[in-house]
């Protein structure tokens, strides 16, 4: 029984991410980034990510949200980090991380390298 809830929670989390991808346009919407806040980010989604801290550890799978580009303001935090999606992603298991220039990584590939080492 807890393996299917695992892979459910991990299909209702990876639909959810979907709606807000396809809901979400990949541009910034420049005025309502707030000027002391972080600067327009892209994200990495991992599946199955082991994290210490803010710090990922191992992760699974990675796969760039919005093809990598700048997620709406009025979306960003409610619907990645926190709120019903963001909690539904870390019961799955799952992490949603920010790209450059909030981060050093530009890729799924930078944050391999980075976690693993080079290939």
């Amino acid at each position: 029984m807890r393996k299917r809830l695992c892979i459910g929670s991990f299909v209702v989390a990876a639909a959810g991410s979907a709606v807000l991808v396809a809901a979400a346009p990949a541009h910034s919407n420049g005025p309502e980034w707030p000027e002391d806040g972080p600067p327009p980010h892209g994200h990495l989604h991992l599946t199955d990510a082991v994290l210490d801290g803010r710090d990922v550890v191992s992760f699974e799978g990675c796969r760039e949200l919005a093809n990598g580009e700048v997620v709406p303001r009025s979306a960003h935090h409610e619907n990645l980090h926190v709120g019903r999606a963001g909690t539904a992603q870390r019961r799955a298991g799952n992490a949603v991380i920010p790209m450059a220039p909030v981060t050093p990584f530009e890729s799924c590939e930078d944050l391999a390298e980075a976690v693993y080492g080079p290939s």
